[in-house]
């Protein structure tokens, strides 16, 4: 049979595609398609990828880019789909020079060697809502909490700190350090490391301006918050539930940096006096995932 003299098109990628997943030879699928072998190997490198877990392999095709799939482009996926906006730039914000800069911070956080160690930062609503979120990640678990607070001001992430303080059991233990960003709601650096019984209740250090990436644990949990609750939110109108379900799929869900366990196992394996209190009262509303035990995530309403 004479070699085709084209590309494979459309058509004949489906039918390529079909034909591995019923495990038929690469020389019979190339007398098939009328390819020679070579070809048929070129192909496979280079539109697919393994994906490997210590409990599943699974073979996918990246045609997406290509245009291959029907009514399927780069807009349906979530890294590529979105795209910078342009105007009007941010008001740049230096972090002053006498608070305690992540340079600062000691070598055992940056190498993840104990618990305790947390990252922090803000998710806004849409503009002109007051509501806010305040996310944080334990650095070495990944344990996800968030704290949905009326507004962002600064004394309102204090209470949420104050409550934490006042209800958790090892409080210290739990909360030893604060990693976070040179926004205004969390300068107040002298009100936020005040503990309620008196002296310090933890370490917090900022990150230099404009480098997210110095806290990417909890950067990638927003970009995940943003899959739920996409830019524009009014989180007025999200109920508490909804931030709960997700902490609880992000609690559950496989790293591959924790060696493919989830956050959840990690924690479990920290034995403290108990679980996180998370009844705020009337100062916001507090939410944390399930505790590994499967019971629903302890939240209260404003």
């Amino acid at each position: 049979m004479m070699k085709k003299q084209h590309y494979i098109t459309r058509d004949e990628r489906q039918q390529l595609e079909a034909l591995l997943k019923a495990k038929i030879p690469v020389s019979q699928i190339a007398r098939q398609l009328g390819f020679c072998r070579q070809t048929i190997y070129n192909e496979i490198k280079r539109g697919q990828y393994v994906h490997t877990c210590p409990w599943w392999d699974e073979l996918r095709y990246s045609y997406i880019t290509k245009r291959v799939f029907y009514r399927l482009t780069d807009r349906d996926l979530w890294n590529k789909g979105q795209k910078k906006k342009s105007g009007k730039h941010a008001e740049r914000r230096v972090v002053h020079p006498a608070l305690p800069s992540i340079a600062a911070r000691p070598e055992t956080i940056s190498q993840r060697t104990e618990r305790g160690h947390w990252e922090m930062d803000l998710i806004v609503g849409r503009e002109g809502s007051r509501p806010v979120l305040l996310t944080m990640v334990e650095r070495q678990t990944r344990e996800p909490l968030a704290f949905k607070l009326p507004d962002k001001r600064a004394a309102s992430v204090r209470k949420v700190f104050d409550h934490l303080e006042r209800n958790t059991p090892d409080f210290k233990e739990r909360f030893r350090s604060i990693t976070t960003d040179n926004g205004s709601e969390f300068l107040e650096y002298e009100k936020l490391v005040q503990s309620i019984h008196g002296g310090k209740r933890f370490a917090v250090y900022y990150c230099h301006s404009y480098s997210a990436w110095e806290k990417g644990g909890v950067e990638n949990l927003n970009r995940k918050y943003r899959r739920w609750f996409p830019k524009g939110t009014d989180f007025s109108r999200v109920p508490k539930r909804e931030v709960a379900d997700f902490l609880d799929w992000a609690s559950h869900y496989p790293r591959r940096v924790l060696d493919w366990k989830c956050p959840a196992e990690l924690a479990a394996s920290h034995k403290f006096s108990g679980d996180i209190d998370a009844a705020a009262g009337n100062l916001c509303d507090i939410t944390t995932p399930a505790n590994p035990s499967g019971a629903a995530p302890s939240c209260c309403s404003c």
